[in-house]
């Protein structure tokens, strides 16, 4: 039997049911009022979190203005997406990313970061279905 994981946030007191593990049971409500009761912990198996990253290109670059405003605007978008997916780790998510074209699947810890950080370095804007890619000549 896998046993729940004692390190999240505390969530509540519950009366005790046969197979809850002893180490669990609070004892000084138990004490008080005669049955035993059991700490209860929120459970970190769900802290899942998915960043989304729209990385569409402008459907017409030449709308965009003043000129780089784009670029900039996508690179702002980037920063955000990093900062957010870095906090959610610091505070013990499982963290997927999706991008047009790309997927990482939920995980947790400095590996993770690595490679949610390495695929943000690495991203261009991409363009929407039906819609030419842009040539640089």
């Amino acid at each position: 039997m896998r046993w729940r994981s004692r390190s999240g946030d505390f969530f509540g007191l519950r009366d005790f049911r046969h197979g809850d593990d002893p180490r669990d049971i609070h004892w000084r409500t138990s004490a008080r009022r005669g049955v035993p009761f059991i700490r209860e912990n929120e459970d970190d198996e769900g802290l899942v979190a998915t960043v989304v990253f729209d990385n569409a290109q402008a459907p017409d670059p030449a709308e965009l203005a003043p000129v780089g405003a784009g670029r900039d605007a996508f690179e702002e978008a980037v920063s955000l997406a990093a900062s957010v997916s870095a906090e959610l780790l610091k505070r013990g998510y499982r963290v997927a990313f999706i991008a047009r074209d790309l997927h990482i699947t939920p995980a947790r810890g400095p590996g993770q970061s690595t490679r949610i950080m390495r695929a943000l370095a690495l991203i261009e804007p991409a363009p929407v279905a039906g819609q030419p890619r842009e040539r640089s000549a």
